[in-house]
């Protein structure tokens, strides 16, 4: 399925998540502190590269009328 842009359901979601990041970067930089020190949109491009590396996890999660994001490293043994 596309949307009218011609986005797939992931590209879509993929610029949602984006954007949360973004917008929501003091506490996501909070949950995974090697981007700490990087401007927001750096922070969340290299949150994407690690993800897409299979590195990282990042999941939102609703708690109470909040959103939460929950960055989890994956280690492979």
């Amino acid at each position: 399925m596309k949307f009218k842009d011609g986005k797939t359901i992931e590209q879509a979601a993929d610029d949602v998540l984006r954007n949360y990041l973004i917008r929501c970067y003091a506490a996501v930089s909070k949950e995974y502190p090697p981007i700490a020190g990087m401007n927001p949109e750096d922070g969340v491009m290299q949150l994407f590269k690690l993800r897409n590396q299979g590195k990282i996890e990042i999941t939102l999660q609703a708690v109470g009328d909040r959103i939460k994001c929950i960055i989890k490293a994956i280690n492979y043994h």
